[in-house]
């Protein structure tokens, strides 16, 4: 995930948005594929926060540094999905095969993943925060995930999320 920070992930975005604009076969299992994988950061967020939970207040060490780490990596995957989005979603063509294709539904359930839990949460906020994690902020995190969102919302037909759920 490391490598992909700074510009390299809009110029992925970027890249998918021209294969989908010049090849519209391809917007469906692009999607899909983009779907699918914003699924498995679900998942690791879901186990993350699980062991965040389990994890005892006098376990220390190798353990807590783990969490921190992934925590970390959770919030690198969801940046660099939320600026993939951001150059793909810009298109009006691409939102409905992206919410057809589940995408709108992975956002919605990685956000809860976002937010560190417990102690962890307390950490986080405190002017004693672990760098790793307080540099990429939940702030810009978050952001670039709305702003994906806001693009569904304005390029898609609300008539049809109302007919999805």
């Amino acid at each position: 995930s490391r490598c992909l920070l700074n510009e390299m992930t809009s110029i992925v975005g970027t890249g998918l948005d021209e294969i989908m604009r010049n090849v519209p076969s391809l917007r469906q299992p692009v999607c899909k594929a983009i779907a699918e994988a914003m699924l498995e950061v679900v998942s690791f967020g879901s186990s993350l926060v699980s062991r965040e939970e389990n994890m005892n207040s006098e376990v220390r060490g190798a353990i807590a540094t783990e969490i921190d780490n992934d925590r970390s990596c959770l919030m690198q995957y969801a940046l660099n999905f939320g600026q993939i989005l951001e150059q793909i979603l810009h298109s009006e063509d691409h939102c409905e095969p992206f919410v057809q294709a589940g995408g709108l539904d992975a956002i919605l359930k990685l956000y809860p993943y976002l937010m560190p839990t417990g102690e962890a949460f307390l950490a986080h906020i405190s002017c004693l925060s672990c760098p790793s994690v307080s540099t990429i902020s939940h702030s810009t995190t978050e952001d670039a995930l709305s702003l994906a969102f806001k693009c569904i919302a304005l390029r898609y037909d609300p008539l049809k999320l109302l007919q999805k759920t």
